[in-house]
């Protein structure tokens, strides 16, 4: 139920914003890094909704710059 509230609408925009390829580019990361952090952590849903939008806030950002540059 977590990930429907706080997690899926932080991909729904990645989506809306950068496209299904961000997604997927997020998404590979995320795999490959969860490992270490599922061994120590049990909040998953607070990990993938801190990874989520902290990618989400770098790509718009490096989106604006290249805009402006």
């Amino acid at each position: 139920m977590s990930l429907s509230e706080h997690v899926y609408p932080v991909y729904d925009k990645i989506v809306s914003e950068l496209g299904q390829e961000a997604l997927e580019t997020h998404l590979d990361y995320v795999k490959r890094k969860i490992v270490d952090y599922t061994d120590n952590k049990k909040n998953i849903v607070k990990y993938l909704n801190v990874a989520a939008t902290q990618y989400i806030s770098s790509r718009l950002s490096m989106k604006q710059m290249k805009k402006g540059g």
